[in-house]
């Protein structure tokens, strides 16, 4: 919304309000208490906002009104009545209100879960998904080549894993795979087998010793519920013997739960407001002018520039924390597209354009598989990648021109169907985020939380006179494994050696 569209915005509400039979200046205060009057004048505010962008700020309009009447304590501001058409302005605005979940809070702080999957092997609990760890069967513990039981012995399988025997028994997936054996006393022996013991764990087969036809009869019995394997051999009192046999067994829970437990539990995060301030200096003078307040030409100033001013802050420090903790915590999310094509590549720079799409396609996808949760849905990046955007084969302007000079909203376009474009010039240029924006509220990536989204200290903050704007809200990531950051490199492709 460019100075004019906010002037005659402001006119237009005025005009609404007179309908009502009350003045926007003189009868403010009135405005603010009476919740038919506030509707109608949130309503004449938000007119030539989209349907869902207005639903929002008819609701957060309602949180800055909360933070409006809790300063009246100390007196009424004539600047109050500021507050909500900046608020108008800036909300559009948001990088952060299109790209992050939003949850208002109505206190300062507050206990917020959110949804997570976790799997419990061998006792120990950890977050889905995991792909190093196999979580539809039983935990893996005896390998061919590692795992052998001395003959003759009784081996307590879950007593070595360190597990509750209370808890855990052996599956009945259990294997002899391999046997051990000396011949003259010194030299030792290893033989593939396969041996399945019976349905109450009972188990005998012969080795072939190598030497005059000897054969020594390996035998034993496993309970699978205390967890142990006795063993012996018939030979075991000679010279030429089996020492030892190699299994591969699995270990489950209890009876009742014999896989893995897989199950839901909630991630509480506290999530505090924390308080940004935007100031402007003004003279004693201009303050015992009020009327310039209630100026329509000066209004429209105000809330033209304050707003721009504040989304942009709001934005800088989301976008900032976002870059800053994706680059530490989710490196296998990172990828880099040189802008300029190798030699070799004969298409010419806007063809060459089109691998950005497979980075992002790469990015997307490793956000799937280290959330489970989806591939991403948004792009944000400076106005001059998102040129390189816009110059790819499958990018389509869908931008909402609603709301204020750079840019009113942030949406630029789509691209290949699959990526909402964001564009912002807090991003620093050569920085494009990639980012899942969920539609369940419970699997947040990272929450934007306004707890008082604007409001106006009643008095100067410090010595100078100043018009203190001051925003209230939590900003937490919850799933670092959501983001990725492609590097945009004006360069040209390394050239492999």
């Amino acid at each position: 919304m460019q100075y004019n569209a906010v002037k005659t915005l402001l006119q237009e509400t005025s005009k609404s309000m007179k309908k009502q039979g009350v003045d926007v200046v003189a009868n403010y205060p009135q405005i603010l208490a009476d919740d038919a009057l506030f509707d109608y004048y949130v309503d004449a505010l938000s007119e030539g906002l989209e349907s869902g962008i207005k639903e929002e700020f008819k609701s957060m309009s309602g949180l800055v009104r909360e933070g409006i009447l809790a300063e009246t304590v100390y007196g009424f501001k004539p600047q109050a009545q500021l507050i909500l058409p900046v608020f108008r302005k800036v909300w559009p605005a948001l990088v952060a209100r299109e790209a992050l979940t939003v949850l208002p809070m109505d206190q300062p702080e507050i206990i917020r879960p959110f949804l997570i999957a976790v799997a419990k092997v061998g006792g120990v609990e950890f977050p889905l998904p995991d792909l190093a760890r196999d979580v539809s069967s039983a935990k893996q513990i005896g390998v061919a080549s590692n795992y052998a039981i001395a003959v003759p012995s009784t081996v307590d399988i879950i007593g070595t894993e360190g597990l509750s025997h209370a808890d855990y028994h052996l599956q009945r997936d259990f294997q002899i795979v391999g046997v051990t054996y000396t011949v003259n006393g010194s030299t030792t022996v290893d033989v593939d087998v396969l041996v399945e013991p019976n349905e109450e764990g009972q188990f005998s087969f012969d080795v072939d010793l190598g030497t005059s036809g000897l054969v020594d009869t390996v035998f034993g019995s496993i309970d699978f519920f205390k967890g142990t394997v006795t063993v012996a051999s018939s030979r075991a009192s000679n010279t030429e013997h089996v020492t030892a046999i190699t299994i591969v067994a699995s270990i489950s829970g209890a009876e009742e739960m014999v896989a893995n437990r897989i199950s839901f539990k909630h991630l509480k995060i506290r999530l505090n407001a924390i308080d940004h301030e935007v100031q402007a200096e003004w003279t004693i003078q201009y303050e015992q002018d009020v009327k310039a307040y209630f100026d329509m030409d000066v209004q429209a100033q105000l809330v033209d520039t304050f707003g721009n001013v504040i989304a942009l802050d709001i934005d800088r420090r989301l976008i900032n924390t976002l870059l800053r903790e994706t680059a530490a915590f989710h490196p296998a999310a990172s990828r880099t597209f040189h802008k300029i094509p190798p030699t070799s590549f004969a298409l010419g720079r806007k063809e060459w354009y089109n691998q950005l799409v497979v980075q992002l396609n790469e990015v997307s996808n490793q956000i799937y598989v280290d959330t489970n949760i989806g591939v991403a849905n948004t792009v944000v990046a400076n106005p001059m990648d998102v040129a390189i955007l816009k110059s790819t084969s499958d990018y389509a302007f869908k931008g909402n021109t609603t709301g204020g000079s750079f840019g009113s909203s942030p949406v630029a376009g789509v691209l290949d169907d699959s990526w909402k474009v964001l564009s912002s010039p807090v991003v620093p240029q050569g920085k494009m985020l990639v980012v899942l924006k969920p539609e369940n509220p419970d699997h947040a990536v990272f929450v934007f939380a306004p707890y008082r989204p604007l409001t106006i200290t009643p008095f100067p903050l410090g010595r100078k006179p100043v018009m203190t704007f001051l925003s209230r809200y939590a900003a937490k990531f919850i799933r670092h494994e959501g983001v990725g950051i492609i590097e945009i490199d004006d360069t040209n492709v390394p050239t492999t050696p």
